[in-house]
């Protein structure tokens, strides 16, 4: 996405826009901050919804298990390892 800093010519509210110049500078920054979290899936491996899977009783993450015999992947809920 292009930004104010990066464009060679900037016509601000020159055309109607679906969004605000506000809205816009929101949304930049809130999908910098996004990325900068690094919260979210793996991109490989067994236990690709580390990170985004929530447990239905009490609202934390859940974390992968493997089993060390089989290697096998459960996920199970943090708060038992947080308390």
């Amino acid at each position: 996405m292009a930004t104010a800093q990066t464009c060679a010519i900037l016509l601000r509210d020159r055309l109607p826009t679906y969004i605000s110049w506000a809205q816009f500078e929101q949304n930049q920054t809130q999908l910098a901050a996004n990325q900068a979290a690094g919260l979210g899936s793996i991109r490989s491996g067994p236990s690709l919804l580390s990170g985004l899977l929530v447990c239905g009783r009490c609202g934390l993450r859940m974390v992968p298990m493997y089993n060390g015999s089989s290697g096998r992947l459960r996920y199970a809920c943090s708060r038992m390892a947080t308390t």
